[in-house]
């Protein structure tokens, strides 16, 4: 037999493959390095995304309990409530609500309580004014620009909060909604038709029914927004009732006339001239 040959020593160090291997386990850490990079959200998009959530789900900002230990509206809650939310405006700079802004709030609240408890309106306070967002299930049947009774009762509780003296001046705008639901019937050819009337027959109930103290109609104004401005998910079949709905936003004089917005401009010769004031 002939003598066994000797295993050879390994070679010292790692084997070669390793430093193949080692290169390429670089080159893929920093390409999800560089991935999870590009896809880090910026705390300004992300702050500007949950604002918008909660608004749309009527959530307020450093909320506190609206309601006491009997189930009745705590006034001296809202008013709390009011004082510590706040809003950024842009610039950076922050809004506060005067105390003004949360008594008229407390008040429109109290006068609303009923509609409140049944989960019927929503109610948000923003730098422009405040937000009264009525669901669809109080106002409008699908299809329908009709007010329902209980909407009448709720626009005749809200029209005399708003007549009262010391909240005169306050401007109203009133945005009508559909749902994702294409309408077209002969009354109303589209969901911007529907949503329009929606507006105007809550504009029209607040200046015309005698039952109602005046509200003056150079102080309102009906606005149409169709489908496009949902506050709810809408069922790509079904749609969502809630979003047949009006906002109806108030809003103090100071803050909807400014001097700069009655000044008038002319387009003439590729350039814009100034006019005068309204």
């Amino acid at each position: 037999m002939g003598a066994k040959r000797k295993p050879e020593e390994p070679k010292a160090g790692a084997p070669e493959y390793m430093l193949t291997y080692g290169d390429m386990m670089t080159l893929l850490l920093c390409f999800f390095v560089l991935l999870f990079s590009f896809s880090t959200i910026e705390k300004k998009d992300f702050q500007h995304v949950m604002s918008a959530f909660k608004d749309a789900i009527g959530v307020f900002p450093g909320a506190t309990a609206l309601e006491d230990a009997t189930g009745k509206m705590n006034k001296t809650n809202i008013m709390i409530h009011y004082k510590k939310g706040t809003e950024k405006k842009a610039g950076g700079q922050t809004f506060e609500p005067t105390s003004k802004d949360s008594k008229f709030a407390a008040d429109m609240m109290g006068a609303l309580e009923k509609f409140q408890k049944q989960g019927d309106v929503n109610t948000l306070l923003r730098e422009h004014g405040l937000i009264l967002r009525v669901k669809g299930s109080l106002v409008f049947d699908q299809g329908s620009a009709h007010l329902r009774e209980n909407m009448v009762e709720f626009l005749s509780r809200m029209a005399e909060v708003l007549d009262r003296e010391e909240y005169r001046g306050r401007n109203v705008m009133v945005e009508g909604h559909t749902d994702n639901l294409i309408v077209k019937s002969l009354d109303y050819p589209s969901n911007w038709e529907l949503s329009a009337h929606r507006a105007i027959n809550v504009v029209r109930y607040l200046t015309e029914e005698e039952r109602l103290h005046p509200v003056e109609a150079a102080r309102i104004r009906a606005v149409g927004c169709s489908m496009y401005r949902p506050a709810f998910p809408n069922d790509p079949v079904k749609g969502n009732p809630d979003n047949r709905r009006v906002d109806i936003i108030v809003i103090p004089r100071s803050r909807f006339e400014s001097d700069e917005s009655k000044l008038t401009f002319e387009y003439k010769d590729g350039n814009f001239e100034k006019l005068g004031e309204d």
